[in-house]
């Protein structure tokens, strides 16, 4: 091997020295890096831990988030050194301490509590969660004294409601089970307090083997009786809120609940409308025909949608989140087979089963009217600015389809030749409007509309415009303006939908939902589209009380 050979290997193993010694500091970085980054997810590991066992004790003690936080803090520290400095007990946590205690638990009197109830949390008449020596638990509620923020607990009364008769076989000897309490707020007889009483609910066993309840005027899931019911039915169709039927109860008849209550009254009484509910789509079924349509309105930052569904004695509201036909496939396929009053909305046209959902459409006529009207009035506008007089073509057109709406709109039955005599003339009529611009898409709209703008007289008593669904449906709208939040969640659409299409139904048969809602749960047999009953007498004489102040309190509220 020559000298230059040598010289460059000698150069070449320099620095592979050197590159190793560049990779062995690289690694060694890149370790120290690895080992920071190990210690720094420890601690938030342990830190995190520390937080969820925190948690979970917190959640253990059942401590409301909206109570001062156990947690020892600085100031809770010194003002136990301020107070042991007194000769005070420190308050602090009560059961915390007791835990603590090495004692705790073994039966052996703390130092300082000759009575043997355990340590006291400084308030009279209350202890901590120890024992005493005569094992006595410590009282729990309210200190002594505490004047509470709900209403009263304790029943005034007892009323009893015996199983006296099986009604599968008729026998009156059963064998009398444990009945059932239950506690219920009402009104008394003057209907001007609210009191609370211990409903015994009777239950039997007969020979047959049929297990017998009483029945009751109460609904499952809330403390309300059926007058109080009543009046939360009424309030809720003035569009009270929750707050709302809450402040009028405290108010006017100085019982005290939370908004959480009222709701789950609705819920209740929303769940006891089954029955209701049935009778009332029994009711469009007797008829060949429905109005229908749909609007939107605004909840939780979307866009909401409420279709209503009408016949002369009985109303159907639904609050949905969209307004595809998907709607009318879940809500009111049993309008299957009927004839539909509707704006033209595609939807109405959809198919189940390969087969239309309505068998007929009639466009409603007010609608078509009011984009004509709309082209006169900018017409005359526009003439009256110009300096000329008189109606111009718009207005004219618009006059001769309003005749004809007129001249159409009281008629049971239209001959099939006078039928297509008048299609004629709307599609004459049409056809005048230009086809640029707001003209064209009046134009268009009316023409699409003559094919179904005289299905009425096809069937009798159909009008030629859904005008009593419009009146239901801006009643659901501007009524429940002051709960849309309630609309956001699915609970809370079909709560609302039942309870509206219940009481919107009272008051088409001239009923009060209060009255309906007490005769409902007092009479397990009533039926809100029965003829007999739709009359009916306010059940109690309370209502001549009740149905005064307190209703025009809420409806100004």
């Amino acid at each position: 091997m020559s000298d230059s050979e040598a010289t460059i290997l000698r150069k070449e193993l320099v620095k592979t020295v050197h590159r190793a010694d560049k990779l062995e500091r690289e690694i060694a970085e890149v370790r120290g890096e690895n080992a920071e980054l190990r210690r720094r997810i420890d601690q938030l590991t342990k830190a995190r831990a520390k937080d969820a066992a925190e948690w979970q004790a917190r959640l253990a003690l059942y401590e409301s988030p909206n109570m001062p936080t156990s947690k020892p803090s600085l100031f809770n520290a010194d003002r136990d050194k301020f107070r042991s400095s007194r000769g005070e007990k420190p308050r602090g946590n009560p059961g915390e301490k007791a835990a603590q205690r090495p004692d705790a638990g073994a039966g052996k009197q703390p130092d300082g509590d000759p009575g043997g109830q355990g340590e006291t949390s400084g308030d009279p008449g209350r202890t901590s969660g120890g024992q005493g020596e005569a094992g006595k638990k410590a009282r729990r509620g309210p200190p002594v004294g505490h004047k509470g923020a709900s209403h009263c607990n304790k029943p005034a009364k007892t009323v009893e409601y015996p199983a006296e008769r099986c009604p599968r076989c008729g026998r009156t000897d059963l064998n009398q089970l444990a009945p059932v309490r239950k506690q219920v707020a009402d009104f008394d007889g003057d209907c001007r307090t609210v009191t609370v009483a211990t409903a015994v609910i009777g239950r039997a066993a007969c020979k047959c083997g049929a297990k017998i309840r009483a029945p009751d005027p109460f609904a499952d899931g809330t403390f309300l009786g059926p007058v109080a019911l009543g009046l939360v039915a009424e309030l809720h169709d003035l569009a009270c809120t929750d707050r709302d039927i809450a402040r009028l109860f405290e108010g006017f008849f100085r019982f005290r609940m939370s908004p959480n209550a009222v709701w789950n009254a609705r819920k209740a009484l929303s769940r006891r409308l089954d029955a209701q509910i049935e009778s009332i789509k029994r009711e469009f079924l007797r008829w060949l025909w429905v109005l229908m349509d749909e609007t939107g309105f605004k909840t939780g930052g979307r866009t909401g949608y409420v279709w209503v569904a009408a016949v002369p004695g009985a109303v159907f509201v639904w609050f949905a989140p969209g307004r595809t036909d998907a709607v009318l496939h879940e809500h009111f396929a049993w309008l299957a087979g009927r004839a539909v009053v509707c704006d033209g909305y595609g939807a109405y046209s959809t198919k189940i089963g390969g087969k239309k959902l309505f068998r007929g459409k009639q466009r409603c006529w007010r609608h078509l009217l009011s984009l004509m009207e709309a082209l006169a009035v900018a017409e005359r506008k526009q003439r009256k600015e110009a300096g000329e007089e008189g109606p111009g073509p718009r207005e004219l057109r618009y006059d001769q389809f309003l005749e004809m709406y007129r001249g159409i709109r009281h008629l049971k039955t239209l001959a099939p030749f006078t039928t297509m005599n008048l299609a004629r003339l709307a599609w004459k009529l049409a056809s005048g409007y230009g086809e640029q611009g707001e003209e064209g898409r009046v134009r268009g709209h009316v023409m699409r509309a003559i094919p179904d703008m005289f299905t009425f007289a096809a069937f009798p008593g159909m009008p030629p415009h859904n005008n009593g669904a419009e009146i239901e449906i801006r009643d659901a709208v501007v009524g429940q303006r002051n709960v849309r939040h309630k609309l956001v969640t699915a609970e809370g659409r079909e709560v609302f939908s039942r309870m509206v299409t219940f009481s919107r139904t009272c008051r088409k048969r001239g009923m009060f939902p209060c009255r309906a809602v007490v005769d409902l749960l007092r009479d397990p047999g009533w039926d809100v589209i029965d003829p007999e009953r739709a009359g009916a007498e306010p059940a109690g004489p309370e209502w001549s009380a009740l149905s005064g102040p307190v209703l025009r309190a809420a409806a100004a509220a």
